[in-house]
């Protein structure tokens, strides 16, 4: 409840008045995202709260908000409405309560090609945000998808990083001989 209450004085009013704010489950570089409660129907809902007076925050947002107002699918979370200031952009959005999905990867050991879609997530390295980092993160993802593994591994935080910006990993072991070479080469583009 502390967290919750730390955040709510950056929400606007307009915000406030329509939805309560329950608690804070996620946050990025540049976000954090909140389970709330529409104030009449009771329906639960995710907000994002988006900083965007840094231009690395608002070209996030809008990238975001410019695919999340084009797609309609019954598995991707839709976009109801969103609240505008001029520090923040408030994104009300289905809520997803499937959890983590690299949980759910460890919990089932992998996914195979036949199970993976396409999921991406922005995540930048405080550099101006480009498709770059979504296609670098379906990778990442679909690297993980496909062998329930990680690719990119080390307890040394340097090395790791190391090997992040090389784009070093590998497709030897299991699962990864009877992975497709149209599966291993999505993964590398």
């Amino acid at each position: 409840r502390k967290k919750v209450a730390k955040y709510r004085a950056k929400f606007d009013p307009r915000v406030t008045a329509k939805y309560e704010i329950k608690a804070l489950i996620g946050r990025g570089s540049f976000s954090r995202v909140f389970r709330v409660e529409h104030r009449s129907t009771r329906q639960p809902y995710a907000i994002k709260m988006i900083e965007t007076r840094y231009r690395a925050g608002r070209e996030v947002c809008e990238s975001e908000l410019c695919v999340l107002h084009r797609v309609r699918h019954t598995n991707i979370i839709q976009l109801m409405e969103v609240f505008e200031t001029a520090e923040r952009v408030y994104m009300v959005m289905e809520l997803a309560t499937g959890g983590e999905l690299f949980d759910r990867i460890i919990a089932r050991g992998s996914f195979t090609e036949r199970d993976h879609t396409g999921v991406a997530d922005g995540a930048g390295r405080r550099q101006p945000y480009t498709n770059a980092v979504d296609m670098w993160a379906m990778g990442v993802i679909s690297y993980i998808l496909l062998s329930g593994t990680m690719p990119f591994e080390d307890d040394n935080r340097m090395r790791l990083y190391r090997q992040i910006l090389k784009g070093k990993y590998s497709f030897s072991g299991e699962p990864w001989p009877s992975v497709s070479n149209l599966a291993k080469d999505f993964v590398e583009r």
